[in-house]
């Protein structure tokens, strides 16, 4: 795998950076669908995760 996914200029994206993003927002997103299943406020979840970065 390249470290560096993207460079424009002398910003650099790692990819590192990027599958962790990725991870975080599945998680969320499989939360938030559980959360909604068990009749509980989606909102507020979706809040506190966006707090928890």
């Amino acid at each position: 795998m390249h470290p560096v996914l993207l460079q424009i200029g002398s910003l650099k994206i790692y990819s590192y950076g990027v599958f962790v993003a990725i991870g975080f927002l599945a998680a969320l997103w499989v939360s938030g669908r559980e959360i909604a299943r068990q009749g509980l406020d989606r909102e507020k979840f979706l809040d506190m995760g966006f707090w928890v970065v």
